[in-house]
């Protein structure tokens, strides 16, 4: 047998975080990204492409260590629901600067960051304009335009620091990319404008949800011969990411990343009610006989790491940067199923630099 090493076990999040990761996965934001690479063009002469990353997480006490100056934030409250919810979007200072010299009629030539000002109080102003022409634009909106804060002090006053959600998002203007960065204090999150959960009797039901991180084939032939201290390199894995979906294979694949925080929703495809508008049935699969029945055709064996269920109203309104809670922790065991069917335990194991199973307990 080859040497075995074992694998890092995933990463843990604390249960009190769950709720304003969805609620911030699941928010509605004031205007979608092509609305605004298309008033960013009308407005300044250049779309504005954005690619966004998942939600993370600033600890209480941090925020201070988390931001630079110069600073340029906008800060937005809402007009309806809790008074106390507000949202700071950070532009990278360079971006922020190029947005105002375009919007004055520059061409917003390259300046290196560390030459970079404050933004005056001038500049301030037009910036503000802008936000809040995009806001109006875009028709009506809970948000308002509250101040633009250039100091890590004024941001903190406002923000507070007691923990924040923050969006993170590449910005590509014409020529000039940067960062920004939106920042929701983690009290306030519960207050965002969020897509509604389906309530229906048929979202109530619940779906069983499998969790895995890779896949083999064997013949039955081989399995034959197969015993527990065994392992068995998988050929198909990812080692950052799971794949969540329905056992029945019918509805939507899940793919989490396994970040620093803890597994998140990634990307979601398809979606759940492409199955339910084509009569897709919810219901498990009877495939006990799987293996007894193939004789030496390869049967795909899936690595699951967890199995769990959950409403269908859930699952529609899952959005990325949420995190599922499989009420399995991460590094216990992992089952090998043949369809529905469970073959063997085990654990994963790297095999000269390849992920594979050392079983644990062979299914007779």
């Amino acid at each position: 047998m080859p040497v075995t090493t074992a694998v890092d076990p995933l990463p843990s999040l604390e249960t009190t975080r769950l709720d304003p990761f969805r609620y911030c996965a699941r928010a509605e934001p004031p205007i979608t990204a092509e609305g605004l690479s298309s008033l960013a063009e009308s407005m300044l002469g250049v779309p504005l492409q954005l690619e966004a990353a998942a939600w993370q997480f600033c600890a209480p006490g941090t925020l201070s260590k988390s931001l630079d100056e110069p600073l340029v934030a906008a800060i937005f409250r809402l007009s309806t629901g809790p008074l106390h919810t507000i949202a700071a979007v950070e532009l990278d200072p360079v971006l922020a600067n190029c947005i105002v010299d375009r919007a004055l009629g520059g061409e917003a030539e390259d300046v290196p960051p560390h030459t970079v000002e404050p933004l005056t109080e001038t500049a301030k102003g037009v910036l503000g304009y802008l936000l809040a022409q995009i806001l109006a634009e875009h028709g009506p909106s809970p948000w308002r335009l509250a101040s633009i804060v250039t100091t890590t002090a004024a941001m903190s006053a406002v923000m507070h620091d007691r923990g924040q959600m923050i969006w993170p998002l590449q910005l590509e203007l014409g020529d000039q990319k940067g960062f920004a960065r939106v920042w929701i204090p983690f009290d306030a999150a519960a207050g965002l404008p969020r897509k509604a959960v389906p309530t229906d009797g048929a979202s109530k039901a619940e779906v069983t949800l499998s969790a895995a991180c890779g896949r083999a084939s064997l013949s039955a032939s081989e399995w034959s011969s197969v015993v527990a201290g065994d392992a068995i390199t998988l050929d198909e894995t990812w080692p950052s990411r799971i794949l969540v979906a329905p056992v029945t294979g019918k509805g939507p694949r899940i793919w989490c990343t396994n970040e620093e925080r803890g597994l998140v929703v990634h990307t979601i495809e398809p979606t759940l009610e492409d199955e339910i508008a084509t009569g897709g049935s919810m219901t498990e699969p009877q495939t006990d006989e799987l293996i007894d029945k193939v004789g030496d055709i390869p049967v795909e064996i899936t690595v699951e790491v967890a199995r769990f269920r959950l409403p269908i109203g859930e699952l529609a309104a899952l959005s990325a940067g949420e995190v599922l809670l499989s009420g399995k922790h991460g590094g216990q065991e992992v089952t090998l199923r043949a369809g529905e069917r469970s073959i063997a335990k085990g654990e994963l194991v790297e095999v000269d630099g390849e992920i594979a199973v050392k079983l644990t307990e062979v299914a007779t």
